[in-house]
């Protein structure tokens, strides 16, 4: 872990009483939506654009929730941070069904439904659900 990471993450326990594990777990989250990133960017197949499309706006949504999310904290605002959470939840469940089957990427352009994002997110982290639950 880096110093300025070690920071981070004792700044948002002191703060904000955020359990370090759960910061782990969405940092650990990011990291694999990053390197699915660059497997599906290394492609030069035409098949793979929309893909790349996907994993651009993963990338991008989820940092804006978690942007959103802290800043919702430091306002003092729970409800946002609340959603935030369960945003950042669904974009880990597309990362786990877009590992399990990468070619699907591009199915990711239409509606998915957030159980479904839910039960993956879950499945690829288990008991996650419950600690959003509480």
């Amino acid at each position: 872990m880096l110093p300025y990471e070690k920071y981070f993450l004792e700044a948002l326990e002191q703060r904000f009483g955020i359990e370090r594990e759960t910061v782990i777990a969405f940092a650990t989250s990011l990291e694999a939506l990053s390197e699915l990133f660059q497997i599906l960017a290394s492609g030069g197949e035409p098949d793979f654009k929309a893909g790349r499309v996907v994993l651009i706006g993963l990338v991008n949504h989820a940092h804006h929730l978690l942007i959103g999310g802290l800043q919702g904290l430091d306002a003092g605002n729970g409800p946002v941070w609340s959603a935030c959470l369960r945003g950042l939840m669904e974009v880990f469940g597309a990362c786990v069904l877009i590992s399990d089957r990468p070619g699907s990427a591009p199915n990711y352009l239409e509606h998915i439904k957030a159980g479904k994002l839910r039960s993956a997110a879950e499945r690829g982290h288990p008991g996650l659900g419950k600690d959003l639950d509480r």
